[in-house]
């Protein structure tokens, strides 16, 4: 009689056990559809976002190796710096790239305001496509692709003459015969990112959001700057959450 009232026991511990199994998968295969269905949303976003103020740096300049170039249409070309690094915030300098035509701000250190590089720049006034292409050609540098003085060529006939990419006429014309062979290469074979995530927009004056970008009294960069793609982030805090639900007790 013990025996039974035993084995009993042990028959209701499992058929127990099972039911709490089956509701427990039950649980973890509502919330895993969850997660599925958030992800499924989020892909059918836009793979970018607006246009982001990182925030406002003070920034120094300093500049070597010259190139014979020209920023006005007609004019006599003249010697410019063609390598150019950044400091932000007093820290170490690192490359950076000229995207205007005004002077440096040298040892100075005005403010500048950091704005990701996206489509979301023509809400400053911007054409973004022109800052997506130098941006492709900041990485493309920094993945070995060309020589600093070719690129900064290539990224300012962008800038000034997007649409008509002809070193030899234009607003930006270019006589430096060591560079112009390599930029033109690259400005034949421009990528066409969505968003650039290696790099910053530092403009001067500082500019809020919406806020259309002055052209004085400082040049404008692409400065290096460790920005994560939107949609990267978004991922990651989905991941986030599916890990905290599917190990959440019942």
């Amino acid at each position: 009689m013990g025996d039974v009232k035993v084995i009993n026991s042990i028959m209701a511990h499992i058929l127990n056990l099972d039911l709490r199994m089956k509701k427990l998968k039950e649980g973890v295969m509502k919330k895993l559809f969850l997660v599925l269905a958030l992800m499924s949303f989020v892909f059918a976003l836009p793979m970018y976002a607006n246009a982001d103020i990182i925030g406002n740096v003070t920034l120094k300049e300093t500049f070597q190796t010259g190139g014979s170039v020209s920023f006005n249409s007609g004019s006599s070309y003249g010697n410019y710096a063609l390598d150019y690094h950044a400091s932000l915030n007093n820290g170490p300098y690192t490359e950076a790239f000229c995207v205007e035509g005004q002077d440096g701000p040298q040892q100075i250190g005005p403010l500048y305001t950091l704005l990701t590089i996206d489509s979301g720049l023509s809400a400053f006034s911007l054409d973004a496509s022109t800052y997506l292409a130098a941006g492709w050609v900041a990485t493309l540098w920094k993945m070995g692709g060309a020589t600093k003085e070719a690129a900064q060529i290539a990224i300012w006939e962008i800038i000034f003459d997007w649409g008509n990419l002809d070193l030899s006429t234009g607003t930006f014309r270019s006589n430096a015969a060591s560079y112009n062979a390599t930029a033109a290469a690259i400005l034949a074979n421009l990528g066409s990112p969505d968003f650039i995530s290696g790099w910053a927009l530092a403009v001067n004056p500082t500019v809020t959001q919406g806020q259309p970008i002055g052209n004085t009294p400082y040049q404008n960069y692409l400065v290096q700057y460790n920005v994560s793609e939107p949609m990267t982030m978004i991922l990651f805090g989905l991941g986030l959450i599916g890990l905290a639900a599917l190990t959440r007790k019942e």
